[in-house]
């Protein structure tokens, strides 16, 4: 005789198949797919290490295959170009502000949105935009902006300061 090793395998039971994709993951291609394609998705995924139930990294065709299982609508473009759900960029253009604005708005919580992966798009629906507590909001940051620097007039003007004649100089 030859000496042998002893070899324990877990066999798969009818049913058990730990080769799903996380539901983690099926969640963010469901809030990623209303603003991104599915090669956009896979790179997102990609970029944050998240792996398909195999273990492969994800391209477009992999995302598609995950959205047709689980019933998940594709991102369509709408032929008024008016989108229903925008990315952080085309919110901060819809309210004429820059994208870290609304950014800090959505960490402040006037702002809602939806953030599926840490390395990835902000989700925002459009109708929030329109809020008039967000408008609000928005309209007072963009006069912090540009600043208060009108002159009242009672006020001593900064800028023409002559000295009076009693004061020394």
């Amino acid at each position: 005789g030859g000496v042998h090793t002893e070899l324990h395998i877990r066999v798969r039971r009818r049913g058990q198949n730990s080769l799903h994709t996380a539901p983690e993951i099926i969640g963010a291609i469901r809030s990623l797919a209303l603003v991104y394609t599915d090669v956009e998705i896979a790179g997102c995924l990609n970029r944050n290490g998240l792996r398909t139930g195999h273990g492969n990294r994800w391209t477009g065709n992999l995302v598609k295959a995950a959205r047709s299982h689980h019933r998940i609508e594709g991102h369509v473009s709408r032929s008024d170009g008016v989108r229903r759900w925008l990315t952080l960029t085309e919110a901060g253009a819809c309210l004429n502000v820059a994208p870290r604005t609304v950014r800090h708005a959505i960490e402040r919580g006037v702002l809602n949105a939806q953030h599926p992966v840490a390395d990835g798009p902000w989700i925002l629906n459009r109708d929030d935009l329109d809020d008039p507590t967000v408008r609000r909001e928005m309209d007072n940051i963009r006069r912090r902006a540009l600043g208060t620097a009108v002159q009242d007039e009672a006020g001593p003007d900064l800028f023409n300061y002559a000295a009076s004649p009693d004061e020394a100089v």
